[in-house]
């Protein structure tokens, strides 16, 4: 039979034992006859036993058989079926038969059609197992040359011979080996095949080239073949030196760990998802004054509910409770400040672990909290100092300005009387007027002009006792009605000029103020010499009055008046309202500055009020009552 199956050669016997002609095309008859089952039908491929046979190379011995002849009728016959020799491996083997008995038992029939069934069935798992199993293996028949391999053998040992080639020797194989050997590996590589070859007993050794790693085993069968079988270890080998590189590096890894663990700042402890705590560093042990060891039996942590609230107050211990055990819940990582009942600062940050325990870390912040604090306090401390720095540098750029001010003003108040003084005097001295009468008031203005010189020294004069604290006053009981008419005798003149007009309230001698008289009155005339000097339209108001154990003046005009901006540094040395004031009414600005500090010489207090500019000034004065 062919590798398919067809019948192309038999003898006489068997011509007469298969129902056929003598003649030879009476072979293409044989396509109408086949083997069948009990039912007369072809048998199929896979219990075909010349299926069988073609495709796995192996004999069949007495082998009974139905067959049916070209006639329709069925015989049973007993044959020997082999494979021809020179198939390619992987190629179909044609097939033999040796016909050597007949029965005509159909039970026989039957069992050997279901014993051919089970054999092609087994013959086939062998086939799949042989050809996927993880070892390469190979059958030298006696004259050393392959007879059988599977597909493993080919991918390690690298042999797939042509079509029509031979099967290969065992030298021709050693002469093609596809591994990297070096020479030495390679002399013991062919020891070992020749020893193994010599041998009658089983021989196992290894081939270690550079790429690649085998276990060979090699035995020898009845008849004088040799079984060999091929295992690649190469990829369970690297796999095993990365096992052992990784089980190396986590030791080391693990060994770092450890002495991070122990030498870490943080007091660390890990819990189980049990709640058992499995490890603590000494941080953590010194930071919650715990003894060596006490982590050996595991304690859980609501175990430890007592160790934990003796350090903070049961308030705070309840709130850190709660908020661990809300973290705990979430499954999430988080971070708590603690303060402890002793002061310190904590931080704890916790985490969940892969396997479902739990990281606590606590850090202690106290020195850095006071640290924070002291800094905080000394930044406060030196924003106040700058902006006080930063107020003084304005104080002294105001002082500054009001300085040069204040020369320019008191040069002009010092210039203009005396070039009046020694003009008038120069004219008197040369004779330049008409009569005495021209004469008497030439001295007369001479003299207003000492008189305006002089008060402005005054000033000057009382300013420096009063910066230097040698000012003096002597209180007593004044009547404040006369101190106010002694001054309005004085200014009636520029009223009457401005044509101003004025009220001032009854007399009352009982109205007394415990005042130094010389110095209430230039209080007084500084008051209401301002008021008379700033009001061109309208008048003044003077009124008195007490309040409890305090006397007090007002005097009001409908003057110029004083923007808001400007009443609180109206009693500072040197300032007027507004600098052009000084070059429209004159004066140094001294006058409210020394009215002020001469009422607090006396006990007594000066304010300022006014609704803005062109709406009039409210001045009162308080004095101790007598």
């Amino acid at each position: 039979f062919d590798a398919q199956g067809r019948l192309r050669e038999a003898n006489q016997v068997a011509r007469r034992l298969l129902g056929l002609a003598a003649d030879d095309d009476a072979l293409a008859a044989a396509r109408d006859g086949w083997f069948c089952s009990g039912d007369l039908q072809p048998l199929p491929d896979h219990l075909n036993p010349i299926h069988h046979v073609s495709s796995s190379g192996l004999a069949i011995r007495d082998a009974q058989l139905l067959w049916r002849r070209p006639s329709g009728q069925p015989v049973t016959l007993v044959m020997d079926l082999a494979p021809v020799p020179g198939a390619r491996p992987g190629d179909a083997f044609e097939v033999q038969a040796v016909i050597s008995n007949q029965v005509d038992t159909a039970e026989l029939s039957s069992q050997i059609s279901k014993l051919m069934s089970d054999t092609a069935h087994h013959r086939h798992l062998l086939n799949l197992v042989f050809d996927n199993v993880d070892s390469g293996i190979a059958l030298m028949e006696q004259d050393d040359r392959l007879a059988l391999w599977n597909r493993p053998f080919e991918r390690i040992w690298g042999y797939r011979p042509a079509a029509g080639e031979a099967p290969a020797t065992t030298d021709e194989l050693l002469a093609r080996v596809p591994w990297d050997f070096t020479a030495v590996q390679r002399a013991s590589f062919e020891a070992a095949v020749a020893g193994a070859r010599e041998s009658f007993e089983p021989v196992s050794f290894e081939v270690d080239s550079v790429s690649t790693y085998l276990h060979v085993y090699t035995c020898r069968l009845a008849g004088g073949r040799r079984l060999w079988a091929l295992r690649d270890l190469t990829e369970p080998r690297r796999l095993s030196r990365e096992l052992e590189a990784a089980t190396e590096q986590v030791k080391a890894d693990r060994n770092l760990l450890q002495l991070v663990f122990a030498n870490v700042e943080a007091g660390l402890m890990v819990c189980d998802q049990e709640g058992r705590v499995l490890a603590c560093n000494p941080v953590f042990s010194r930071m919650w004054d715990l003894a060596p060891g006490w982590t050996d039996g595991h304690p859980r942590l609501t175990e430890m509910e007592g160790w934990f609230r003796r350090y903070f107050t049961p308030d705070t211990a309840h709130d850190y409770e709660v908020r661990l055990a809300r973290l705990a819940a979430q499954n999430a990582a988080g971070v708590i400040e603690m303060r402890t009942a002793d002061g310190r600062v904590l931080g704890l940050y916790t985490a969940p672990l892969g396997n479902g325990g739990r990281l606590y870390s606590f850090r202690d912040f106290t020195a850095q909290r006071r640290l924070e604090e002291s800094l905080a306090v000394r930044n406060e401390e030196l924003a106040r100092a700058l902006d006080e720095q930063e107020r003084m540098l304005e104080q002294l750029a105001e002082a500054d300005r009001l300085k040069s001010e204040f020369l320019a003003n008191t040069s002009h108040e010092l210039r203009t009387p005396l070039n009046s003084i020694l003009g008038y005097l120069g004219l008197i001295i040369d004779g330049l007027y008409q009569d005495e009468q021209e004469l008497t008031q030439f001295a007369r203005t001479a003299h207003r002009s000492a008189d305006h010189l002089l008060a402005v020294i005054n000033d000057l004069l009382d300013i420096a006792r009063i910066e230097s604290g040698r000012m003096e006053v002597h209180p007593e009981p004044v009547p404040v009605c006369l101190a106010i008419e002694e001054i309005i005798a004085t200014v009636r003149p520029q009223l009457a000029a401005k044509n101003l007009g004025l009220l001032v309230p009854e007399p009352d001698l009982e109205l007394l103020a415990m005042a130094d008289p010389a110095r209430l009155r230039q209080v007084l005339l500084n008051v209401i010499g301002n008021a008379v000097k700033f009001t061109s339209v309208g008048g003044i108001d003077i009124t008195h009055g007490v309040d409890a154990d305090q006397v007090w003046i007002q005097v009001r005009d409908s003057g110029i008046g004083i923007a808001a901006s400007k009443q609180a540094a109206i009693f500072d040395k040197f300032v007027q309202a507004d600098g052009s004031m000084a070059r429209a009414y004159g004066g140094a600005g001294l006058g409210l500055a020394i009215t002020h500090s001469l009422l607090e010489l006396m006990g007594g207090r000066i304010t300022v009020t006014s609704d803005g500019p062109g709406e009039g000034t409210l001045v009162r004065i308080e004095l101790p009552r007598a």
